[in-house]
């Protein structure tokens, strides 16, 4: 179920127009991805969602694996367009765009071949991304300090979804995440004037 101000990315694609590279479909609602396995000439699947974040915002994504190998998520904010490398334990987490032996993890974001739920905040500060069983990847800097963007994705604006591996993806919805942060600051702000 939507939670307020959420949006159901998944009821946005078109797979005869949106596939950009591997197996998608869709069954009972929910999106099936296979891709080849990485290796020298395998870059993954790839399918681009008609949708443009506007400053900041959350991603609650559920999927479940069947293999091993990840997902990427997508980042659009000021200006940049990049993905977060969520493993399945095939290799490490990493946000390929801002190096990745620089911000490699361990962190395993499908350790069952259960559904797993994250959730992803983008705001000035940088971004995180916090899995259901404790698995978390986070970046915090200046946004003019990626390099480069996902050559394969058509809208240098739009969100987009990358597999490597078999993947079914339940849930992808963004939520406006700029109410919250306001309000965290104020919060936080009032709390350290207290002390």
């Amino acid at each position: 179920m939507l939670g307020k101000n959420e949006i159901d990315l998944l009821s946005m694609v078109e797979l005869n127009r949106h596939v950009i590279r591997g197996t998608w479909r869709f069954q009972d609602e929910e999106l099936y991805a296979q891709a080849p396995f990485p290796d020298t000439n395998a870059i993954g699947g790839a399918i681009s969602i008609p949708y443009r974040p506007q400053g900041s915002y959350k991603i609650r994504c559920v999927a479940k694996r069947d293999g091993e190998n990840g997902i990427v998520l997508p980042v659009v904010y000021n200006g940049k367009q990049f993905g977060v490398f969520l493993s399945g334990g095939w290799s490490a987490s990493n946000i390929p765009e801002l190096g990745m032996e620089e911000t490699r993890t361990k962190a395993n974001f499908f350790p069952t071949f259960e559904y797993h739920k994250m959730i992803m905040t983008v705001n000035s500060d940088g971004l995180r991304v916090e899995g259901d069983e404790g698995a978390v990847i986070q970046w915090s800097g200046n946004y003019g300090s990626v390099i480069g963007r996902p050559y394969d994705i058509p809208d240098p604006k739009g969100l987009y979804l990358k597999v490597w591996g078999r993947y079914v993806f339940k849930e992808v919805h963004p939520t406006k995440a700029y109410l919250a942060s306001w309000i965290d600051r104020i919060f936080n702000s009032k709390n350290s004037m207290s002390r």
